[in-house]
């Protein structure tokens, strides 16, 4: 090394690598890996590549493959959205940012990290032009305007708290400060100052393999890849579906990032299965139906204050029954009574192989904390879960498997990745 000294002894060498050590760590960035069988693991944050995660965790290395991951969340603080404009991505995405003067069919913004990019009309969902919904009318409009897309129209909305306006036509143009929209055959200026928002035509498409979904600090998140982290820059690319030809590609500091959520292969979520066999039943109140990706009660998923995308609702008593056929490795749930109900509440949860119980909660009250389940069902060939009746009947027996999946042996997987 050029300029290191020569005259050094042992001992001043050892003390010059521990001194510098602690300084290189601090450069890293705290996080937290969750494994898909439902384990944390804390530590700093030393490489991220396109297929995997490689953390310090003080005793050692370890090198985690994103279908070993459910998500890693970094030790960074949230920050307050300072947007322009919230871009609503074709793909589920969100992004706040500055709007800027662009040419036909694409817009151009300023993204909150100072980068510049230009978003086809095909990349878009919609564009929400206020950084409120003050405008009560116009909100709803344009929600309802997303969930339900017009094919083959775009739609304008105006602002206003009870008197909105909605256009159908084509956005031809959107700038910083007005654009052009088609419609009854003439293409019109609008001022910007004047619309609530836009929403693209078209059908939005589920995402098959979306890679990771990346969440920023601010609130906004994209679907993407990794291509690498450079130092503290991380480089993310996503293609988004319709008529693009080309990735859309975002650089920013790896200390803006709150969460990666991975989409493991290795997960299957028993809420998107067929069940082999249903049974429920209720004493004071008529049977409450199976919810899918939903509390009873059509609520979302919470426990602990913690909202589960995936998931059943069930009421008690519900004994549902799945063919897994030896095909996998684990099932893993956090359970508990929903947030919505809790503190009251009572039920146990209890997880069969095979008609044996292999997994038993005991009594669970609507004040205790939600709990990991992670049982061995490799040699099972029917999965039953049951919510029984606790020491209250059934009355406000909201319970959730929150987060039930599935988990394939790696030999699984191996194998349906080379049959592909």
């Amino acid at each position: 090394m050029k300029n290191w000294p020569r005259n050094l002894s042992p001992f001043a060498i050892a003390w010059l690598v521990l001194s510098i050590a602690p300084l290189a760590r601090a450069e890293t960035i705290s996080a937290t890996a969750l494994h898909i069988d439902g384990q944390p693991i804390a530590g700093r944050l030393i490489a991220l590549t396109n297929d995997e995660v490689i953390l310090d965790t003080d005793t050692t290395q370890q090198s985690l493959s994103f279908d070993d991951l459910m998500s890693i969340t970094f030790d960074v603080p949230l920050r307050d959205k300072k947007n322009d404009v919230t871009i609503y991505l074709a793909d589920g995405g969100r992004l706040f940012a500055q709007l800027l003067d662009s040419d036909d069919d694409a817009i151009m913004v300023r993204t909150w990290w100072g980068e510049s990019i230009t978003l086809p009309f095909d990349a878009l969902a919609g564009v929400k032009l206020v950084d409120t919904d003050n405008f009560s009318e116009s909100a709803q409009l344009f929600s309802d305007a997303l969930d339900k897309p017009l094919p083959g129209h775009d739609v304008l909305i105006t602002r206003s708290k009870d008197k909105a306006k909605v256009m159908r036509g084509r956005l031809a143009t959107l700038g910083e400060s007005e654009g052009r929209f088609v419609f009854s055959e003439r293409e019109r200026l609008f001022k910007r100052e004047k619309i609530f928002g836009i929403v693209f035509a078209g059908i939005r498409q589920t995402i098959i393999n979306p890679g990771i979904r990346v969440d920023f600090v601010d609130g906004s998140s994209i679907y993407s890849q990794v291509t690498k982290l450079d130092k503290k820059q991380l480089h993310l690319e996503t293609r988004i579906a319709g008529k693009l030809s080309h990735p859309i590609k975002f650089s920013l500091p790896i200390d803006l990032v709150k969460k990666i959520k991975f989409y493991s292969r290795r997960i299957v979520y028993i809420s998107d299965l067929s069940p082999l066999d249903e049974k429920i039943e209720g004493r004071i109140h008529k049977p409450w139906p199976l919810r899918r990706d939903r509390s009873v009660a059509m609520h979302p998923l919470r426990l602990g204050g913690i909202e589960y995308e995936k998931g059943l609702g069930v009421h008690s008593r519900t004994r549902i029954s799945f063919d897994v056929s030896k095909a996998y490795e684990r099932f893993v749930s956090t359970i508990g009574l929903d947030d919505s109900v809790a503190p009251r509440g009572s039920v146990v949860f209890q997880v069969f192989g095979d008609d044996k119980v292999i997994f038993d909660s005991g009594l669970v009250h609507g004040s205790d904390p939600s709990s990991l389940v992670s049982v061995d069902i490799s040699s099972v060939k029917v999965l039953t879960l049951l919510v029984d009746y606790g020491d209250e009947i059934d009355l406000a027996d909201h319970a959730d498997w929150a987060g039930a999946r599935l988990i394939k042996k790696p030999s699984r997987l191996e194998n349906s990745t080379n049959t592909q």
